[in-house]
């Protein structure tokens, strides 16, 4: 059976390992990008099952991707969680049950 493939787009170490240990327990497999061009490559690319984007990337560039993500015919089906803090509890947004 093939893993659930997710895209994380972040550049921030405390998110990256929590969401790699949630989703390895989970039974996904995880890529990271660090910046928002080099995350909507790639989704482009890829095709991930879901992408989950830290909209506090430098320069905005979380933000832009969120856009463009939702906005690209290329990528608009693939369902997108925006992360809005640093800290937070992750368990819900890596619930395979709560991706719309």
């Amino acid at each position: 059976m093939q893993k659930t493939q997710v895209l994380a787009i972040a550049d921030d170490p405390e998110i990256v390992r929590k969401l790699s240990k949630t989703l390895d327990l989970e039974g996904c497999e995880l890529k990271v990008k660090m910046t928002g061009p080099q995350g909507i490559q790639s989704a482009i690319a890829d095709q991930p099952d879901l992408i989950i984007v830290d909209t506090h990337l430098p320069r905005e560039t979380g933000i832009l991707a969120l856009g463009f993500l939702k906005r690209s015919f290329r990528t608009r089906h693939i369902p997108v969680v925006a992360l809005e803090g640093s800290k937070r509890d992750l368990s819900s947004v890596v619930d395979p049950q709560t991706w719309v």
